[in-house]
């Protein structure tokens, strides 16, 4: 499989790793950067580097596979954002798993990419303990108490925490793999991988359309400028609604706060809950909510209307922006949204494997036809 390249599709300088690494380093310096609560990003960066060392060996006692970046490591975590980042500070390959997904799913997902350690909820530890024997390449089960059963053989991840030091800062090649693997909607989950430093390019060249609008570094150099502008601009905080296992939630939602220094906060619930989300966007002065379509957009609408009628009112004046990726969102919900918030909606047209395509914009008094695009400057037809 030939690595994509990434979710804005354009070529370019190479400024991948380095960028990353010096965004990251400063982020803390930004009004609110905080990269998620709690803890900020001192915390944060401590300890993701402490579990790499012994998921890097895959075994817990082995040793790197010669040539290889590190093993595949798929995580059965319902929104965990601060694990899968831990796989790519060790050089892993974070692999998303969908939660909902059965024994044969499972069992297929693992084997097709190839992977050795699986880290999973206790919760879903039912179905891990039905397929690991089907697996012989997995040398660790990494499991994450939530609340459900031990799994035999399977070390806790607070354990592992503790029974290692972190590992040292690592230069990373831009070849590194990052890899998403898609729904399943055509058949089993096809796996898209991206070299790294395509991927972190593509998000950067995607900020614009997704509305923010200050100039990303294209060099090393011009890094100071771009964390000085981001200072200069509101706090930049990002609700993805969408489960992070999802492109969209993880893309669009998750990582560019945390690659500009902004906030990502996550709901609490594992099911979407609009009244959970509008209490969250006053709560954190939230700045940029994204969707899947009407899936997300309609219960919203709802719930601002149920509000309306028992007389209850939200400051949700700090939403500017709502991304929806993935799936139809209709006029008449945009409508809806548009007559009730002072938001740009951006609906994104685009796969898994090219990145973004198409885009279109709707806001208070602009009407937009349902699935109307406009091409993305990098599209060809």
């Amino acid at each position: 499989m030939t690595p994509g390249r990434g979710p804005g599709s354009s070529q370019g300088e190479d400024r991948g790793p380095a960028l990353r690494e010096r965004v990251g380093g400063r982020r803390r310096r930004l009004p609110g950067g905080d990269g998620h609560r709690p803890g900020g990003p001192p915390d944060l960066l401590r300890r993701l580097r402490r579990p790499c060392r012994p998921v890097r060996r895959g075994d817990g006692g082995g040793r790197p596979r010669p040539g290889h970046q590190g093993v595949a490591v798929p995580l059965q975590l319902p929104g965990v954002p601060d694990r899968a980042a831990r796989r790519v500070q060790g050089r892993g390959v974070p692999v998303n798993v969908n939660y909902r997904y059965l024994d044969d799913e499972l069992a297929y997902l693992i084997d097709n990419s190839d992977s050795e350690v699986l880290v999973f909820h206790t919760s879903l530890g039912d179905r891990v303990s039905r397929v690991v024997d089907r697996l012989p390449r997995l040398r660790l089960l990494v499991e994450v108490d939530d609340g459900g059963e031990h799994v035999e053989g399977a070390v806790a991840f607070d354990e592992l925490l503790d029974a290692h030091d972190p590992m040292p800062r690592l230069d990373r090649p831009g070849d590194d793999l990052y890899m998403l693997y898609t729904g399943g909607t055509t058949g089993m989950p096809k796996g898209v991988m991206y070299r790294q430093h395509d991927f972190v390019k593509g998000l950067y060249d995607a900020f614009a359309t997704l509305g923010l609008p200050v100039a990303t570094p294209s060099t090393l150099a011009e890094i100071p400028a771009f964390v000085a502008a981001m200072a200069e601009r509101p706090r930049f905080v990002s609700v993805p609604c969408p489960p992070l296992m999802h492109g969209t939630g993880m893309w669009v939602g998750g990582m560019p706060p945390l690659l500009s220094g902004g906030t990502a906060v996550l709901l609490e619930g594992r099911s979407f809950d609009a009244h959970e989300l509008w209490r969250t966007v006053e709560r954190e002065r939230v700045t940029r909510i994204t969707i899947v379509g009407d899936a997300f957009a309609r219960p919203m609408l709802r719930a601002l209307e149920e509000m309306e009628q028992d007389g209850r009112q939200l400051d949700l004046t700090s939403v500017d922006t709502i991304v929806s990726s993935g799936a139809m969102w209709s006029a008449e919900i945009k409508d809806g949204l548009t007559a009730r918030l002072d938001a740009l909606l951006i609906d994104a047209l685009g796969s898994t494997e090219g990145g973004g395509y198409a885009v279109t914009a709707a806001a208070k008094g602009m009407h937009v036809e349902t699935a109307k695009f406009q091409l993305a400057p990098t599209t060809r037809c």
